[in-house]
């Protein structure tokens, strides 16, 4: 959960449970909104296709500070400034490695007699990048919102067809590391690229005999509290949880 001003982020969720939860709403993931994705996996021949991206969406206040940044350029470069800065806060991992470190990062200002932050260091990272590169990450991001929509009003997309169901499609599989949440049968049966390999399937729905029931929403997704390892339908749920959790004291 982001920091409100200088409100502790444990203190807040203690406090203002509800505000908290609303905080929280649409967040990719319970793990602090960070959801695993393959952007480069159609790229054949890139050592890149294998890599998983840890990235989550910008809140309300990041947006702000994006708009804020870009009051300082002309108004023409202000989509590319945006791309840039988006992509530099939205890249949390690769390979579940930070994109840079503290450490790193002090070291580097050490050599360079350089008193860069974080941000002013990935933004002279993300200026050398290709803009093929770039504008795929920004492609991302854009279809992490869709996703976080979707999430919220208890649909999915199959990858293969881009067909949205409003409930679980009979024999389709669900996926990972991916925009789309399913593989639907017809897809599976005759997948676009021509063979199954090129998609991540999610084990647990590949052991479990999967279902038709309409019942498929939001609300059938298990949060557990890392404390006490209580489940919980809902993310908001979890967030009221972790407030009263008595594992915690």
């Amino acid at each position: 959960m982001a920091t409100v001003g200088s409100i502790d982020p444990e203190s807040f969720s203690k406090m203002f449970p509800v505000l908290s939860s609303l905080e929280n709403l649409g967040a990719l993931s319970d793990n602090f909104g960070i959801y695993e994705i393959k952007p480069f996996k159609d790229w054949k021949d890139s050592i890149w296709k294998e890599k998983v991206f840890g990235m989550r969406l910008c809140n309300a206040g990041q947006v702000l500070e994006i708009s804020s940044y870009c009051g300082n350029y002309p108004q023409a470069s202000h989509v590319q400034i945006t791309k840039i800065e988006l992509i530099i806060r939205a890249v949390y991992s690769i390979s579940g490695a930070p994109l840079v470190s503290q450490e790193t990062l002090q070291k580097y200002n050490e050599m360079h007699k350089s008193q860069l932050s974080a941000l002013d260091f990935l933004r002279l990272w993300a200026g050398n990048l290709e803009q093929l590169i770039l504008d795929r990450l920004d492609g991302i991001y854009g279809g992490l919102q869709a996703k976080q929509e979707r999430l919220l009003q208890g649909v999915l997309m199959c990858e293969g067809c881009g067909i949205v169901f409003t409930e679980h499609p009979a024999d389709a599989k669900k996926l990972k590391y991916s925009l789309a949440e399913v593989l639907c049968a017809k897809c599976i049966e005759d997948p676009p690229s021509g063979h199954l390999r090129e998609f991540d399937f999610d084990e647990p729905s590949l052991k479990q005999p999967l279902t038709s029931e309409p019942s498929f929403t939001t609300s059938s997704f298990a949060y557990t509290c890392s404390q006490c390892q209580e489940k919980f339908g809902t993310h908001e749920e979890l967030t009221e949880h972790r407030g009263n959790c008595q594992g915690a004291t």
